[in-house]
């Protein structure tokens, strides 16, 4: 991460004179740029690593957290929500058979939570990504215990540490 391309770049060289010192090749097909910034969407010089050119992406992953080219630095959470979901779904189309709603629930907080949750301590979220994650967890609430208004939802979640 730097403030300038032309400071990145300096920073790629020295990485290709550490690979060539200990004898060391960098995946150049996995290797990618993102601008953040006023001008992130301005044309720029391609930077080089290992005399291959990096292509700049709108959004990459870096250590299972999406980083979205914008203005400001941002985040996507929606790979958390797949997850989730895909998660949830399973659970409870096994857990249906025990007819015990807490059951689900605890299933829920132990193998759903933590595919929802990964790493969002590192990511500054943003509001729209808060309501993603709660709407989550309220769909999930809704499908374990039926339709229900906000405070039957909240009190819901309240009482069973959701």
């Amino acid at each position: 991460m730097t403030h300038t391309v032309h400071a990145m770049q300096m920073m790629l060289r020295l990485c290709d004179k550490f690979a060539d010192d200990f004898d060391i090749r960098f995946n150049c097909g996995k290797s990618v740029a993102v601008r953040i910034g006023k001008r992130f969407n301005e044309k720029c010089v391609l930077l080089q690593l290992d005399r291959k050119d990096i292509s700049y992406v709108n959004e990459l992953k870096y250590l299972g957290v999406h980083v979205i080219a914008g203005q400001h630095l941002r985040f996507s959470v929606e790979h958390l929500r797949s997850k989730f979901y895909r998660t949830f779904n399973c659970i409870y189309s096994k857990s249906k058979a025990s007819n015990s709603e807490m059951i689900t629930v605890e299933l829920l907080k132990s193998y759903c939570f933590p595919f929802l949750f990964f790493a969002v301590d590192a990511m500054l979220l943003s509001s729209s990504n808060i309501r993603i994650l709660e709407n989550c967890v309220n769909r999930a609430v809704v499908r374990i215990f039926g339709p229900c208004d906000k405070s039957s939802l909240d009190y819901i979640k309240l009482c069973t540490g959701l």
